[in-house]
């Protein structure tokens, strides 16, 4: 697996949704995205907030916590063989229309979501599950030729091409726990991630990945790269909302309201 491997969105699910993104907003600079529901900072990463509360009480399905990795663009045929090759087994995909009949046909056993909206025609995203949570979602662009070949000329919500680089400010890094932290990292290596050290961060592209031993599995916390020039307002910020937090020079760390951990890590423009 080559670049353009990367982190591309988180999905969270908190208690209620205005307290944290509350925070997010105000603090972190994040702006509400062009998909419904979603805060980013840009086009690309973004972080989505699902009110758990809100799902139990309706008796809807607990909202389940996700990491969402951008792939190699390539067409739905392509993107099934590479999951063959790993012995991954999709439990869900989101895929455009033209792309159905055949995305029944390579994975009968997952649950298809058909995209109906023509904004929404040049992705196939496809749900996988580890040794341990979050559930990954592996997002696959449809190459900017198999879109024109259909008709499709957008604009779209995501872009059809390979984004390689670091946004800033944009996401860094996702902190996952898991009962057996080694059996979750030979999976996610298994998706393309490298080993940055032995039982340290793994490399998606210019972001990290860190897995922990804890229990239970899930997301503990994330990393945003901001302007280093940005940090010490973004502490102010903080101070003002009543959040916690700890500053250390281009480095700030707090935790939001749904009691995860945020490390928002300045960096100097070239």
């Amino acid at each position: 697996m080559s670049a353009p491997l990367r982190l591309q969105a988180l999905v969270l699910p908190v208690g209620e949704v205005p307290p944290v993104e509350k925070l997010y907003r105000w603090a972190l600079g994040m702006k509400p995205a062009e998909e419904e529901g979603a805060l980013g900072w840009g086009s690309e990463d973004q972080v989505r907030l699902e009110a758990a509360r809100a799902a139990r009480a309706a008796g809807a399905p607990e909202p389940e916590e996700a990491v969402v990795l951008r792939m190699p663009g390539m067409p739905l045929a392509e993107a099934a063989a590479w999951l063959a090759e790993r012995d991954l087994v999709p439990v869900a995909a989101a895929v455009p229309p033209a792309d159905e009949a055949a995305a029944r046909d390579a994975w009968p056993g997952a649950a298809i979501e058909r995209l109906e909206s023509p904004e929404l025609a040049n992705r196939v995203i496809v749900s996988v599950r580890g040794p341990a949570p979050p559930r990954i979602d592996l997002f696959f662009p449809v190459p900017r030729e198999t879109v024109v070949a259909r008709g499709g000329m957008g604009p779209f919500l995501w872009r059809s091409g390979d984004k390689k680089g670091l946004e800033i400010p944009g996401l860094l890094g996702v902190t996952t726990g898991a009962p057996d932290p080694e059996a979750q990292r030979v999976f996610l290596t298994g998706l393309g991630l490298t080993e940055m050290e032995p039982g340290g961060p793994l490399a998606i592209g210019d972001h990290q990945w860190l897995v922990e031993e804890r229990d239970p599995p899930g997301i503990y916390g994330w990393a945003a790269a901001v302007s280093d020039a940005k940090v010490k307002d973004l502490a102010r910020t903080m101070g003002h909302l009543g959040a916690d937090y700890r500053l250390d020079g281009n480095r700030l760390v707090a935790a939001d309201p749904a009691g995860r951990v945020i490390l928002v890590h300045g960096v100097r423009s070239a």
